[in-house]
């Protein structure tokens, strides 16, 4: 057997042991909790939670009342986008280059 089991089993046979007192102790929290509710010093904890009908009822009702909202205006204005200046040479002005060159020879 390898270390690793023979960990593994003690931590089990720890945990084992363990269960015992986690319901002693779950079970104690459990009274302690209902002799308070009992006795009016804690409020139920369902207070203010809504059923899963009221939740979805709910959330229609916020959905209807999204779609009433009108819609907004849209203006669409024009826009103007500079252009970038012409910086290159014609071909006019390119043959005419190319031709005095030629014509000087």
């Amino acid at each position: 057997m390898g270390l690793n089991y023979l960990v593994a089993h003690e931590l089990w046979c720890f945990v084992q042991v363990l269960l015992p007192v986690k319901d002693y102790l779950n079970e104690a929290s459990a009274k302690e909790y209902v002799q308070e509710l009992q006795a009016g010093g804690i409020e139920d904890r369902t207070t203010g939670v809504m059923s899963y009908a009221d939740l979805l009822r709910s959330q229609r009702e916020m959905i209807v009342d999204e779609s009433k909202i009108p819609e907004a205006k849209y203006e669409y204005k024009p826009i103007k986008i500079p252009k970038k200046p012409d910086s290159s040479t014609s071909y006019q002005e390119l043959r005419e280059r190319h031709d005095g060159i030629i014509t000087k020879r």
